[in-house]
């Protein structure tokens, strides 16, 4: 899976441009990444277009993959923001909680916790109540 971070935050491709040439070593083309010595990643249309435009010019075979990314990964790191790219695959694989999510997810469990104490107070007085009305129905005999 190819994906890079933009201001904290995960962007995936739009395509891989497989050229079919060693592009030697070359490790970024025009802003782009390349893997493998011959798949350049692109991220947008303006990278995308370079990219072509310049394998044009010099004279090189190509083909565009698509990049299909599953809508639950999208979903997993929507809005949320990495310090970089091992925190964001950490993320994605082990379900690694990112940093900028420790805090607000404490504060939310937090919440959860102090919401249901609030509760107790009322079971026991319900529990209370039950109790003196089964002590009530024993003083009169019907239990």
């Amino acid at each position: 899976m190819y994906f890079r971070i933009n201001n904290g935050e995960v962007v995936f491709p739009i395509c891989v441009i497989q050229v079919n040439a060693n592009l030697g070593g070359i490790k970024d083309f025009m802003g782009c990444s390349i893997y493998d010595n011959n798949k350049i990643v692109c991220y947008n249309l303006q990278e995308k277009d370079n990219t072509i435009e310049i394998i044009n010019k010099r004279k090189l075979k190509y083909t565009i993959e698509g990049t299909a990314i599953e809508q639950g990964i999208k979903n997993k790191v929507k809005n949320i923001k990495y310090q970089n790219d091992i925190e964001a695959m950490d993320h994605i694989q082990n379900n690694i909680e990112p940093e900028s999510q420790r805090i607000p997810n404490l504060l939310k469990r937090l919440d959860e916790a102090e919401a249901k104490n609030r509760l107790i107070p009322d079971l026991i007085a319900r529990l209370e109540k039950t109790e003196n009305e089964v002590n009530s129905l024993k003083k009169l005999s019907i239990l």
